[in-house]
């Protein structure tokens, strides 16, 4: 599953993250990370005029509550959204990766459960679901789950004829039809009956789309088979389509304020590489510039003089989520903010640099919405590329937390350097203000990565902390103890 966040929400997260002392009681009434899946679709099944509120929800929202509840137990949620939540929840679900950086396939297993899902509300609701995909995304999808032969293979060559490969072992117990002039086979042991029922639908409504899409299909079998073998494989031949339905996803998620997991992987590998003693003479990376710069700053930034209880937004809301802002009743946008919210709302055990956050919204709201955009970047960075040690993703929250607190660090070595590293052990709120007034969240993620990449390998072997409680002890690692550094760390080898 792919569990990118949008920019939006994680700039949300983030920025709650620095309110929520000021709404902590209203939103852990639920518990620690919120109500469970079970609680989550009763409430919202419980809520009065569920269609409109469920519509006018935010996509990232949407899709946060879809995998809050688990697919399949989400039919009566998604069969009241909009294409486009339909659309980004998928985007967030099928498409998976060995590992962060690698590409992104659709895994079929994935499709399937979702189209179980439509078909609760029947055969021709789900074939006008499907429908309202692109042609491309659903012809790449269908591939993972069946091969789509046209009559042509009579006059293929016979060691490449489909009524060969039919019979052999691997085949023989294969589910098969014919439709429209296609034969379809059986890929999966997962799917068949979902696909048939949906196909059918599509035929009787939307027949001319069901054409273009089984022959894209077939183009697929045409341009793939090489011996017998290879037609139950399709060898990496579908590479082509799935470029182009990655293009057009990663499109609609650019907008969104993704980060690619390509990207992501390489800006954290650039984050554990030496940076000098002069922060001023290092440049921001491509990598989050060319992010960060795509983001309209009227969209996320508030006005001069914004409260801090107010955090930057993700992208310019639509008029029916403006509407939702101004319905502060609306219970089902309240559980969404719940779910999305998670465990990331626990503030019990505060730090200075969550309170120099706070003053910056009043002393230069410009750089505060500035810093929880960079946050949100660095935690859906986290998120697309790190794979933390026991699991193969980070959570949500988890990412959240993690940019945050690595950030932090950044930030307190610069305010310990600033001073000469006499005094307290720790930096000050207001010292640590200073360095968010005047660093962008990106170099203090590196600065960070640099110094425990060189130094602090036993706490982290992947350059970044994981929790804000691990800062006190990353700052004994990396030899500050008592107000003073033991040991000077040699110039450009991640010394601050």
């Amino acid at each position: 599953m792919d569990n990118k966040l949008s920019h939006g929400k994680l700039q949300e997260s983030i920025g709650d993250l620095v309110v929520a002392r000021k709404r902590r009681d209203r939103l852990t009434q639920q518990g620690p990370r919120g109500p469970s899946p079970s609680a989550t679709l009763a409430q919202l099944l419980d809520a009065p005029d569920l269609p409109v509120k469920v519509q006018r929800l935010p996509t990232r929202d949407f899709s946060a509550l879809v995998q809050h509840i688990g697919v399949r137990d989400a039919g009566e949620i998604v069969a009241l959204a909009t294409h486009a939540q339909v659309q980004a929840a998928l985007d967030d679900d099928i498409f998976v990766n060995a590992q962060p950086g690698a590409p992104e396939i659709v895994d079929g297993g994935r499709f399937a459960l979702w189209l179980e899902v439509l078909l609760e509300g029947g055969d021709a609701a789900a074939a006008n679901r499907v429908s309202q995909l692109s042609e491309g995304y659903l012809a790449l999808a269908l591939s993972k789950i069946i091969l789509v032969i046209d009559d042509a293979w009579r006059f293929w060559p016979k060691s490449k004829r489909a009524d060969e490969v039919i019979s052999d072992d691997e085949l023989a117990s294969a589910a098969t039809t014919e439709l429209n002039g296609y034969h379809l086979i059986e890929k999966l042991d997962v799917g068949w009956d979902p696909v048939y029922r949906v196909l059918v639908a599509l035929d009787q409504d939307h027949h001319a789309f069901l054409q273009r899409v089984l022959a894209r299909c077939s183009a697929l079998v045409h341009e793939s088979i090489e011996d017998e073998d290879a037609l139950l494989e399709l060898s990496g031949h579908d590479e082509s389509m799935a470029e182009d339905v990655r293009a057009e996803r990663e499109e609609r998620r650019d907008a969104a304020g993704y980060v690619d997991s390509r990207s992501a992987v390489a800006f954290l590998r650039l984050s554990r590489m030496p940076m000098g003693d002069d922060l001023e003479a290092e440049s921001r990376d491509i990598i989050s510039l060319a992010h960060l710069e795509r983001r309209d700053p009227d969209e996320a930034r508030p006005a001069e003089g914004a409260s801090a209880a107010q955090p930057a937004s993700g992208p310019a809301p639509s008029p029916a989520t403006e509407e939702q802002a101004v319905g502060q009743d609306d219970e089902v946008a309240r559980v969404a903010e719940v779910v999305q919210q998670g465990a990331a709302i626990q503030l019990e055990r505060s730090i200075p640099f969550m309170d120099a956050v706070e003053a910056l919204a009043d002393s230069m709201p410009s750089a505060y919405a500035a810093r929880l955009e960079e946050l949100a970047y660095l935690a859906n960075v986290v998120l697309a590329g790190a794979a933390p040690a026991k699991r193969k993703r980070f959570a949500h929250n988890h990412a959240a937390e993690a940019a945050l607190a690595t950030v932090a660090l950044g930030a307190e070595l610069l305010a310990l350097r600033a001073r000469g590293h006499r005094g307290p052990a720790r930096a000050t709120a207001d010292e640590l203000e200073a360095v968010l007034q005047r660093w962008p969240g990106d170099l203090l993620f590196r600065r960070a990565g640099a110094e425990l990449a060189a130094h602090g390998k036993r706490l982290t072997p992947d350059g970044m902390l994981h929790h804000r409680d691990e800062l006190a002890t990353a700052l004994s690692e990396l030899g500050y103890s008592g107000g003073t550094r033991s040991g000077q760390r040699s110039s450009g080898q991640g010394g601050i």
